[in-house]
C-alpha cells in the first residue's frame, strides 16, 4: 500500500492506494446498509461508484424504494450507511453519511458515473442519486496485478461495455495496431465503437512486469477489420498491454506472433 496522501484523514487512508482503487475499478455488486426509521438495518444489493478524489460514493436508485425512503428520513443531514463488496477472500468497505438528490445535473452525474463501472442504466423517471460522503474506508484488497487490470478490460469489452472499458484506462493511453497508433482514451472510444471487436484471450493472463502479452481469437462485429480477417469467424492476434499504477496504458495489436517486440 501506498503511503496515505496527507490530505486524506486516517480512516480515509485507502482512497490512496492504487490497489484498493484499481479493486474499486473492477465490476464488482455492492451491498448497501441503510437504517429504517425503527431502528432495525435494511440491506440491499446495488451498484456503488468510488470517487476518491471526491471522497464520495455514488449510486441511483428509484425514489420510492425503500433504501431511498431510509434515506430521506434523515433530512438535509442524511443518514449513516455502509457499502461493502466481497471477492471471494476480497472485500472493501466504506461507511459515510447518505443523502438523497433528485437534482436532474446531480442524477445525471450519477448516471454517467454508474455507466461507466457497469452499464447505461435503463431510462427511469423516477431515478433519484444516492450521494455518500465518506468518513471511512476498509478493505483486504490483492496487490496490484496488471493481468487482473487486463481481465477486467477484456470483460468489459467483451460485454460491450465501452466506458467501464475506458475506466480501466490511462487518460493518456496509446492504441497501436497495423494502421498506426495514436493516443488518448477517445482514441480507444473510437476503436472499441467503430470496430465492434471482440477479443478471446487464449491462454490464461500472465504479468511480466507491467506488461502482458495475449494470444487472441479476434471477431471483428462491423466492416472495419482488416482486410485479412473476416467478420464472422474469429482469427488470431496478439496483443500487448503494458500497464502502470492499476491502469492500461498502451494497447497494441499485432497479426503475427512475429510482429511481437521482443
Amino acid at each position: 500500500m501506498t503511503d496515505p496522501s496527507p490530505d486524506l484523514p486516517r480512516p480515509l487512508a485507502r482512497l490512496a492506494d492504487p490497489a484498493y482503487l484499481s479493486f474499486w475499478r473492477e465490476r464488482h455488486l455492492c451491498t448497501v446498509t441503510t437504517p429504517r426509521p425503527d431502528g432495525g438495518l435494511h440491506v440491499t444489493p446495488m451498484g456503488v461508484v468510488l470517487d476518491a478524489d471526491g471522497r464520495r460514493a455514488w449510486a441511483v436508485t428509484s425514489r420510492g424504494s425503500v433504501k431511498a425512503r431510509n434515506i430521506r428520513a434523515g433530512g438535509e443531514d442524511g443518514v449513516p450507511v455502509a457499502i461493502g463488496t466481497v471477492d471471494g477472500r476480497w472485500w472493501t468497505s466504506l461507511e459515510g453519511t447518505a443523502r438523497v438528490s433528485e437534482d436532474p445535473a446531480v442524477v445525471a452525474e450519477a448516471e454517467e458515473r454508474y455507466a461507466r463501472r457497469y452499464r447505461v442504466p435503463r431510462p427511469n423517471p423516477e431515478r433519484v442519486a444516492v450521494v455518500v460522503e465518506l468518513v471511512r474506508a476498509l478493505g483486504s484488497v490483492p496487490e496490484q496485478d496488471p493481468a487482473r487490470v487486463v481481465a477486467a478490460w477484456h470483460e468489459a469489452v467483451e460485454a460491450g461495455a465501452v466506458r467501464r472499458a475506458l475506466v480501466l484506462c490511462s487518460p493518456d493511453v496509446a492504441v497501436g495496431g497495423p494502421r498506426g497508433e495514436a493516443r488518448g482514451t477517445e482514441v480507444m472510444r473510437a476503436w472499441l465503437e467503430r470496430s465492434g471487436i471482440s477479443l478471446a484471450p487464449q491462454h490464461e493472463l500472465v504479468a511480466d512486469g507491467g506488461r502482458v502479452v495475449v494470444h487472441e481469437q479476434a471477431r471483428w462485429r462491423t466492416p472495419d477489420a482488416p482486410a485479412d480477417a473476416p467478420t464472422t469467424e474469429p482469427a488470431d492476434t496478439w496483443v500487448v498491454f503494458e500497464v502502470a499504477d492499476g491502469l492500461i496504458t498502451a494497447v497494441r495489436r499485432y497479426e503475427t506472433e512475429a510482429e511481437l517486440p521482443g
